[in-house]
């Protein structure tokens, strides 16, 4: 999927915090807090912050991805505090 060339977050209504240039790292520090705090994380716009959110369809290359590469993220990143947050929908598999 390409970027939307309409996002701004200066004015995105789903943002909790909104930015523009001139204070663009700060308010993405900030949105990323009100992220972690959302998904029950804990609050540290330092740590770095896995982001999936992607169907886990088995038809689709995603979640056969996420499964090769999980492991070896979270333990190259475990030492800087890695947050690990998958939000997905799929139907249920036996």
């Amino acid at each position: 999927n390409a970027p939307d060339a309409t996002f701004n977050p200066a004015t995105d209504p789903y943002l909790g915090n909104h930015y523009g240039p001139s204070d663009h790292p700060e308010g993405k520090r900030a949105c990323k807090v009100l992220l972690q705090e959302a998904l029950g994380l804990r609050a540290n716009p330092d740590a770095p912050l896995f982001f999936w959110p992607s169907r886990l369809d088995p038809v689709q290359k995603g979640p056969q991805l996420l499964a090769e590469i999980l492991y070896q993220v979270t333990t190259d990143y475990q030492h800087l505090g890695l947050q690990v947050a998958i939000i997905a929908n799929g139907g249920y598999q036996d």
